[in-house]
């Protein structure tokens, strides 16, 4: 018996662009998990690295989240 070759059918994407496509979504995936999760690590991470950065001293961040009026107790 003869072996018969398949042959693909003119319509028939190439196999090359198979795998590009395929590529392409394994790519893309990944980039875009690192995207979103930089974006929000960033939203956490940022704001006390900027806040730290710029107020060093340990009084000055507190008073940032707890405001404190001197004067208060001299108010009748």
């Amino acid at each position: 018996m003869k072996k018969i070759e398949q042959k693909s059918a003119p319509h028939a994407p190439s196999k090359s662009l198979i795998q590009w496509g395929l590529g392409a979504k394994v790519f893309i995936l990944p980039v875009l998990l690192y995207i979103l999760f930089t974006s929000i690590a960033a939203s956490y991470l940022l704001p006390p690295i900027f806040i730290l950065f710029f107020y060093r001293d340990f009084a000055t961040i507190m008073l940032l989240f707890f405001p404190y009026d001197n004067n208060e107790h001299q108010r009748e």
